[in-house]
């Protein structure tokens, strides 16, 4: 009974439809006739193409109306599909949002250094759904550790994202040298510094350089690229050298090791008072680190 209902008021409207357009028709044609043969020629284009646009409108309001109670049904059956499909594919779409925020910011590039939910490592692939990265182990080793994470690109938009590449592959880089209050603190940071200056001199001007465009491009103030040595005290009779560096960001632990090595080389050399004791304390210091800091892959 239903459906011999729903098959009548199609057929009705059907019918209402084709006299709408007919009347419509014949309508314009009458019309047209009329202008052409009124004489009026200077105002003819007008006239014509006011009648033309007035039938498409009613044309237009007309097959509203007629067709209305089938509009409404298509729009809620539309409506209900399109909320089936968002639960569907949610977590795709989400994704794919996230690619689309990836895309649009330039958050990250390949060969970028990531850190999203205690996943750190390079990214080596990326597509609108997912973000491929190669592992790094955590500092102060900072070397690759041959597994390949991937995560869905909604943690893009919904974990915060640690990128450690967004000055280009320089990054500041900082280790803590622990030393005792009977060592010679002063001269330890003294040939400290002097071993980072000679360490990093075979690029320190390019790390400027791009330091320096960032800071411009960004409006900030410019960042001071040369090492830096602050003193902590975090234990009674301890004194902790705190050392920032540039550094390229696939060589961290490298340089680390090129300034300790050369501290502990000038240390020794220099002529100073306790200064024995202070270098024997320090080659234990760093034959613990050489031990627990594999080379950098």
């Amino acid at each position: 009974m239903t459906n011999w209902i729903y098959e009548k008021s199609v057929a009705g409207d059907i019918l209402l439809t084709s006299i709408l357009i007919l009347t419509l028709w014949l309508l314009r044609f009458t019309m047209m006739k009329i202008i052409l043969r009124s004489g009026r020629l200077s105002n003819s284009p007008i006239l014509i193409y006011w009648t033309k646009n007035l039938t498409l409108i009613l044309l237009f309001v007309g097959l509203l109306f007629i067709w209305s109670s089938e509009l409404r049904s298509f729009a809620l059956t539309l409506g209900a599909l399109s909320v089936a499909i968002a639960i569907a594919f949610r977590e795709i779409l989400v994704c794919f949002m996230g690619g689309v925020t990836k895309t649009g910011t330039g958050m990250f590039s390949i060969g970028d250094r990531l850190e999203v939910r205690g996943i750190r490592g390079d990214v080596i692939d990326y597509n609108p759904i997912n973000t491929k990265l190669l592992e790094v182990g955590s500092q102060p080793s900072n070397a690759h550790t041959g597994r390949i994470s991937i995560f869905p690109n909604w943690y893009l938009m919904t974990e915060p994202i640690q990128n450690e590449s967004v000055i280009g592959e320089y990054i500041f880089h900082t280790f803590r040298f622990p030393m005792s209050l009977e060592d010679d603190w002063r001269l330890a940071e003294q040939v400290m510094i002097e071993a980072c200056h000679e360490v990093i001199s075979p690029y320190r001007l390019q790390v400027q350089k791009r330091f320096e465009r960032f800071a411009h491009k960004n409006g900030m103030r410019q960042f001071r690229s040369p090492p830096l040595i602050s003193i902590e005290i975090p234990d009674p009779g301890r004194v902790d050298l705190v050392v920032r560096v540039p550094t390229p960001i696939q060589e961290r632990s490298r340089i680390e090791q090129n300034i300790l090595r050369k501290f502990l080389d000038k240390i020794q050399n220099k002529p100073s008072e306790g200064n024995q004791a202070t270098a024997k304390n320090m080659m234990g210091v760093e034959k613990d680190r050489d031990l627990t800091s594999p080379k950098e892959s």
